[in-house]
């Protein structure tokens, strides 16, 4: 009987540590989805898994931005994602990882999550420039047919 009191205990200890530890929620999961699809400048995916204030957010960084008119012809605006798309394809650029720490995750009565999570940018160290601060991503997300969409987006250096 001793025995069997132990194993359920070591089970019971062992469950424990994975979902505090290593369980990663849906919403989190497509959060985590989101911030790659941001740093590799993926604009299909950030349209498919946006809605609301954050689609906004997206057309900001998917469409062209600053066009001029200089001498009567009007130059193209530079787009967001395609700058990040060509830095993250450089070697400098590949040797950036991003880390994330969840500092809360609530689900409110409508089913809706609202995550509060840290970003940090592990990059290697240059003589070039500084280190990228710290973010923190507020960020609400609602199931929509199945699919978990990045309905509001806010992002502020620390």
């Amino acid at each position: 009987m001793g025995k069997w009191i132990g194993i359920v205990a070591v089970l019971f200890g062992g469950f424990l540590l994975y979902w505090f530890e290593f369980h990663k929620s849906p919403a989190y999961l497509a959060y985590l989805q989101w911030t790659k699809a941001t740093s590799e400048g993926d604009c299909k995916t950030l349209y498919s898994i946006s809605d609301g204030d954050a689609r906004k957010w997206v057309d900001f960084f998917c469409t062209p931005q600053g066009a001029m008119t200089i001498m009567g012809q009007v130059t193209g605006g530079m787009v967001a994602a395609d700058e990040v798309r060509n830095i993250r394809l450089s070697p400098a650029g590949s040797m950036i990882g991003l880390q994330h720490e969840i500092k809360s995750e609530n689900t409110a009565d409508d089913g809706s999550v609202d995550l509060e999570v840290v970003e940090t940018v592990l990059a290697r160290p240059s003589n070039f420039s500084k280190p990228a601060p710290p973010r923190q991503h507020n960020v609400k997300l609602k199931e929509e047919d199945g699919v978990w969409k990045v309905v509001q987006f806010q992002s502020k250096d620390l």
